[in-house]
């Protein structure tokens, strides 16, 4: 199936930004992740979410997980990639999961693997050519800036926000992410 057209897509806007991003205070402590999706015809939906006693990571697989199961049913940019400031999940999303499962989910030094139940669940989740792009955190990127923000917000307040959609708008000019053409 070509990028851009999932077999079971929902009528609508196609996605041509996806950004996600987790927080934790303590780590391992409370912790949110914040995740978006931005639309072609300029609306936006964030999502997000808190636990209690978790750790950075957790967060960051978690918000990747449900940037993937939303994307799953939508219509896509073919130039979609998830933006993240975490080189541990990109790096055990495209290399390390490899070796893991190989060695029976066990790292080079015989570890057992962390956080193994979400690296399965994000491997069961797995888009074929969708893939995550680095950005660098706090670097002024307004969607990674914007899941940081909603990471941080439910990190605080967690009990308050408990598990919703965090926000859903309709933006006058979205940002483009660097690369792709607004004229989509």
């Amino acid at each position: 199936m070509p990028a851009g057209h999932p077999s079971k897509a929902t009528p609508g806007p196609r996605v041509v930004a996806a950004a996600c991003d987790g927080a934790c205070s303590g780590n391992p402590g409370p912790g949110g992740w914040g995740c978006l999706l931005r639309f072609e015809d300029g609306s936006v939906q964030e999502f997000g979410d808190a636990d209690a006693d978790t750790t950075n990571n957790r967060m960051e697989l978690t918000a990747a997980l449900t940037l993937l199961h939303k994307l799953k049913t939508l219509p896509r940019h073919p130039d979609l990639t998830i933006r993240t400031d975490s080189k541990y999940l990109i790096d055990g999303y495209t290399s390390w999961i490899k070796g893991w499962k190989r060695k029976g989910w066990r790292t080079a030094a015989g570890a057992p693997v962390l956080n193994r139940d979400l690296w399965e669940a994000l491997d069961a989740a797995r888009i074929p050519d969708l893939p995550f792009t680095y950005v660098k955190g706090h670097s002024g990127d307004p969607d990674n800036d914007r899941c940081d923000a909603i990471a941080v917000a439910f990190d605080e307040k967690g009990p308050t926000l408990r598990h919703q959609e965090f926000k859903e708008y309709k933006a006058q000019r979205p940002p483009m992410p660097e690369g792709m053409s607004a004229q989509i």
